[in-house]
């Protein structure tokens, strides 16, 4: 009987004496990304790469041209031709 009554005291006693938990979460790329040395950062190397993706967009839009115009083409010419066009791509 002790030992019930000391079990329904300690269960009673147990939930008024419970802190809640607070659990948090960061989200790191969030915190990174948006801070004002990684947009510096990044805007640093935006200006350094610009004239090199420029370039490739260039040659890229240069490329599709010429495939474009190579399947136009491909019915009429001879399989050396072809082989000459394909030696002219900028690769």
């Amino acid at each position: 009987m002790k030992q019930l009554l000391i079990l329904l005291t300690l269960l009673l006693a147990g939930p008024s004496q419970a802190k809640t938990l607070k659990i948090g979460y960061i989200n790191v790329d969030h915190l990174v990304t948006s801070s004002a040395q990684f947009i510096q950062a990044n805007q640093i190397v935006i200006k350094e790469f610009q004239p090199q993706q420029d370039e490739l967009i260039t040659l890229a839009n240069k490329i599709n041209s010429l495939v474009k115009e190579f399947k136009q083409d491909k019915g009429t010419l001879s399989k050396l031709e072809i082989k000459s066009e394909i030696k002219k791509l900028p690769i």
